[in-house]
């Protein structure tokens, strides 16, 4: 029969300090907060690769679909993708630029990638009223002429020549 003899140690009867006070801070120790999970650039990397998750598997499922759309001769469920996929597209871009910024400068980058945003949108609306004006104007002049051709017509029809 062999005998077996166990040692225990506790870090009271080797320093002489008492559980309590082994439990509590010591004065003047500082006590470090366990770092969070939610940092900005964690965050910026989640929505980054969901930007990019997202974005590659939009675009397998876009090849499919207008695939199947375009072996049936389905024009008008082509043209509804077509709609979906530019406003994910474009929410993709917003969220993706908003990511790549949060990611490279923090909130200073989050606030000038939400600005080149801005810029961006003000920019195209301002194209589309341009545009807007033109189409508005040549549709006018178009008005105006065909006011004219019809007018001259109907004085040749009584026989009167202008």
């Amino acid at each position: 029969m062999e005998t077996r003899y166990v040692a225990e140690f506790r870090i009271s009867e080797l320093t002489g300090e008492t559980e309590q006070s082994i439990k509590e801070p010591k004065q003047g120790a500082q006590v470090v907060a366990k770092p969070s999970m939610f940092t900005a650039k964690n965050i910026a990397k989640g929505v980054t690769t969901a930007v990019g998750v997202t974005a590659l598997t939009a675009g397998i499922y876009t090849k499919l679909q207008s695939t199947s759309n375009t072996i049936t001769g389905d024009a008008v469920a082509q043209r509804q993708l077509d709609n979906r996929m530019a406003l994910l597209n474009e929410g993709l871009g917003a969220f993706g630029a908003i990511g790549v910024g949060a990611l490279l400068g923090g909130p200073v980058g989050v606030g000038l990638a939400v600005g080149g945003i801005l810029t961006n949108y003000a920019k195209r609306a301002f194209d589309i009223s341009q545009s807007n004006r033109v189409y508005q104007a040549n549709q006018e002049i178009s008005r105006s002429v065909q006011s004219q051709k019809q007018a001259r017509l109907v004085k040749d029809k009584v026989g009167v020549r202008v």
